[in-house]
């Protein structure tokens, strides 16, 4: 701690010490001190790589530590500034944080602003997921299984996503009939030869 806050050490020297602390914090499941560390070392290295991922590492602390709210205000905030963010990260993290708090349908939004990005990543294929999931909550099956269907042919997802996503459906369908009718159409709807195998 002593390290961390002496203005005087090389940058270097100061930067391994924030880290340090910030991660053995996290070791210890200790999420809002490390939070609070990986804000200091963002601000105080604002413009190096280390500086600019640490603000995301402090909202994944936040979240680990149940700070919703926070996370929330601090994402908006980020967003109306003028520096250069990762944003569909920060939507993905906004859209987690409010379904949450059981917001499933703003969570959908979001979830749909990281679609719209159109970018395969791991953000991309979980916000799919998570938008089928919010669809369910919020008692939207059909709706959930038209998503379903397009993102069978969603080039931006692999298999493993795709097939997770209608069984997420076909587990919330409980009768054999419409079961049968759903697996029926989701085989009619895909143009992907795999996953019709599938």
């Amino acid at each position: 701690n002593k390290l961390k806050e002496n203005n005087k050490l090389k940058k270097e020297i100061a930067l391994e010490a924030f880290q340090s602390l910030a991660m053995l914090y996290t070791k210890r499941k200790m999420f809002e001190q490390a939070a609070d560390v990986y804000g200091k070392l963002s601000i105080r290295f604002s413009k190096t790589k280390d500086g600019k991922e640490a603000m995301y590492y402090r909202l994944e602390c936040l979240y680990q530590a149940k700070k919703y709210n926070t996370i929330i205000k601090e994402i908006d905030s980020l967003l109306n500034s003028p520096s250069s963010l990762n944003i569909e990260q920060l939507f993905f993290i906004k859209a987690c944080a409010l379904q949450q708090q059981f917001y499933y349908a703003t969570a959908y939004t979001f979830f749909l602003k990281v679609l719209d990005k159109k970018v395969k990543s791991d953000f991309y294929w979980q916000a799919a997921v998570q938008s089928i999931i919010c669809l369910l909550k919020t008692e939207k099956s059909t709706e959930a299984k038209a998503s379903a269907f397009k993102f069978s042919d969603d080039k931006f997802l692999s298999q493993n996503a795709k097939e997770t996503i209608l069984n997420i459906i076909a587990e919330k369908t409980t009768k054999n009939s419409d079961l049968i009718s759903f697996w029926e159409k989701a085989i009619i709807s895909t143009r992907d030869n795999k996953l019709k195998v599938w």
